[in-house]
């Protein structure tokens, strides 16, 4: 069997640990939000506040295949239809607006 290259071969000097200094201040340092609790009132909060503003960014797409499905295909027999779809989204847009 061929030995291994240098570069390819296992260490012997072990790798140091690193260094701490004690008088940093961040030695009872606990993170960002370690006082609350993961399952706490900001976190939900933040959790149902994303959920809300990702499901009204599905709404452009959606109105966009509303409009390409009924108001395109069907011709000016849809022109009804698009004005109702209009209505929602604005509202859906100004409905983000204040969210975000």
């Amino acid at each position: 069997m061929l030995p291994l290259p240098k570069y390819l071969r296992p260490s012997k000097i072990a790798p140091r640990p690193p260094r701490v200094c004690a008088d940093s201040g961040f030695a009872d340092y606990e993170g960002p939000g370690a006082r609350e609790q993961a399952g706490g009132p900001v976190f939900r909060e933040v959790l149902l506040m994303s959920f809300f503003v990702n499901m009204l960014a599905l709404a452009i797409p959606i109105f966009v295949q509303q409009v390409y499905d009924r108001v395109v295909a069907h011709g000016t027999t849809g022109i009804n239809t698009l004005y109702g779809l209009m209505i929602g989204m604005i509202f859906v847009l100004i409905f983000d607006f204040v969210l975000r």
